[in-house]
């Protein structure tokens, strides 16, 4: 039973899928019960999933996968995001180890290695920035870094193995990376303009340059249309970025902590600017004993960095995570007046409104190189046992690092129904059973809902009840109040923040936009619009203990 067992143990750590199938196992279950994941920036769509389709502002690849999360069910759709990221992010980090850092003439026992690619693997899944992310649901951002980490394999392995199906297959993924996240075009850019340029230097010969050219005009004829609507203004993406000032990019500002300067920060793959307004357990907290372990982790790369310094690979991760390292502290640091010129002259990069979305770039060069100081000090034991001490070691290091990531990110992401009430209201006035408008108040487009514990979330009413219905579009972030004006918008605003709130006018305006129904959900300040009750042609016609909803006349 014994040797059954040791051999079973042995055929799975050989075994990279089985090992991060298991990993993702761990962190995802929590997740497969029955319900959807309602999170800050990932809203649920539950029905008319079609009718959000826009040519000018999705990509293709943004379009297919809303139309297949039409056809399946939207909580399903959640779930399975999650498996396929968590997974390939793993296995993304053991190939990276495998093909990039341990073929470049690297000598070691095989075990050695192995514990390598497992390093890179884990820490690529479990550290503050994926997490953070996560349990955000900002799951395009999660997209990008593994659209990166797998360009980035495949680009070096062209380099050594002179494939051109590697190329290709790395073309495929830096498009793949634009469509699904249109910011990550400048992360493409420079880490192709990084690599490109260190093969000229190597070479000595500036045509290499050309495949350069070739990839980005990869990337631009892919997102055509979404270029197209930006510049002719025929998508609200477009007309949003022209509205981004300093106020912006103060709001989504990297952040420093009590415990760290900026530069420490984001050195520790932390400072994303969510990480500060308490919706989720942040590894920065107590009990959690982040600052030692981010030191170890730190030595470790620095130790790689300088071991391997005369490396090609050693000097792209260096030159890689030193740029991005800079530009992820955005205007908070000394090297803020780079990312002001960058955000006043480098045309669309002021879209790129929250520059810590560059942590990502850093974290794929901190991997690489926290796992080559790895396998150097492995390297220097002389007796297994020692070899897989230290193996040991490193993930513990790692798994300690964000201990926050396992059992449904720390039960933060499990899933929960609407209420059986919402469905009711949705089986009499749903937008598939009415002829017009449903107007969805309180007006916030972040809200706390009452049957999640007030959690906050993007307003779902629209997901939910259709796409007739007007909801807030009113972002609230600091003193920045709504980043749309529209018609509706500016008409409604006035009710919300008007102190005339018992106007019959509101009334008239409701049946010029062709409003029939006003469903107030008894969440976040729903009692200041108890003005709805003084309005004569309003009529309450149900009251439930989440939705109180009212006909207009």
């Amino acid at each position: 039973m014994k040797i059954k067992f040791k051999s079973f143990l042995e055929n799975f750590v050989n075994s990279p899928k089985a090992v991060f199938f298991g990993l993702t196992i761990i962190i995802t279950l929590p997740m497969w019960q029955k319900g959807y994941l309602f999170l800050l920036d990932w809203g649920v769509t539950d029905i008319d999933g079609l009718k959000y389709l826009d040519f000018w502002q999705q990509s293709v690849a943004l379009m297919s996968v809303a139309i297949f999360s039409s056809i399946i069910n939207f909580g399903l759709y959640q779930k399975l995001v999650f498996v396929v990221l968590f997974f390939f992010l793993g296995l993304g980090g053991y190939l990276f180890v495998k093909e990039i850092i341990i073929t470049t003439n690297f000598q070691a026992k095989r075990n050695i290695k192995e514990w390598g690619k497992y390093i890179g693997g884990m820490l690529m899944i479990i550290n503050p920035f994926i997490y953070a992310r996560a349990v955000d649901g900002q799951w395009l951002v999660v997209v990008s870094v593994l659209g990166l980490l797998y360009m980035t394999i495949y680009l070096w392995r062209w380099k050594r193995l002179q494939e051109g199906r590697d190329l290709v297959i790395a073309v495929v993924f830096a498009v793949l990376t634009v469509l699904f996240s249109q910011h990550a075009i400048f992360f493409v850019l420079e880490l192709n303009c990084i690599f490109f340029g260190l093969l000229w230097i190597e070479r000595g010969d500036y045509k290499i340059m050309k495949w350069w050219v070739v990839i980005i005009g990869c990337v631009l004829l892919a997102n055509i249309n979404v270029i197209i609507g930006y510049l002719f203004n025929l998508s609200e993406s477009s007309r949003l970025v022209s509205q981004f000032d300093e106020a912006h990019l103060h709001v989504f500002r990297t952040i420093k902590n009590g415990y760290a300067s900026i530069y420490t920060n984001v050195l520790s793959l932390h400072g994303y600017w969510g990480e500060g307004e308490g919706r989720f357990l942040s590894t920065q907290e107590h009990p959690f004993i982040w600052q030692p372990i981010f030191f170890i982790l730190f030595s470790v790369s620095m130790m790689g960095a300088w071991l391997g310094r005369k490396k090609v690979i050693i000097k792209f991760l260096i030159l890689s995570g030193g740029i991005a390292y800079i530009l992820a502290m955005g205007i908070e640091s000394i090297f803020a007046p780079i990312s002001k010129f960058l955000y006043e002259y480098m045309p669309f990069y002021i879209g790129l409104r929250e520059p810590h979305k560059w942590t990502g770039v850093l974290l794929i060069c901190i991997v690489g190189l926290v796992s080559y100081g790895a396998l150097q000090i492995m390297k220097q034991q002389s007796k297994n046992v020692y070899v897989h001490i230290s193996g040991l070691f490193f993930i513990g290091v790692i798994l300690l690092y964000t201990p926050t990531m396992f059992w449904g990110l720390r039960g933060q992401i499990i899933p929960q129904d609407f209420p059986s009430e919402w469905y009711e209201v949705r089986s009499r006035i749903g937008c598939n059973k009415i002829d017009g408008k449903i107007l969805f108040l309180p007006w916030h487009q972040y809200m706390k809902i009452d049957f999640l514990n007030n959690k906050k979330i993007v307003n779902p009413a629209k997901g939910f009840f259709g796409a007739c219905v007007i909801q807030g579009d009113n972002m609230e972030a600091d003193n920045i109040y709504t980043q749309k004006f529209s018609m509706e918008t500016q008409i409604i605003s006035k009710y919300i923040i008007s102190s005339n709130l018992t106007s019959n006018d509101f009334a008239s305006d409701m049946k010029n936009m062709s409003v029939k129904y006003v469903i107030l959900s008894k969440s976040e300040d729903f009692t200041k619009y108890e003005w709805l009750n003084k309005i004569s042609t309003l009529k309450m016609v149900y009251n439930g203990n989440w939705l109180v909803v009212y006909e207009l006349n």
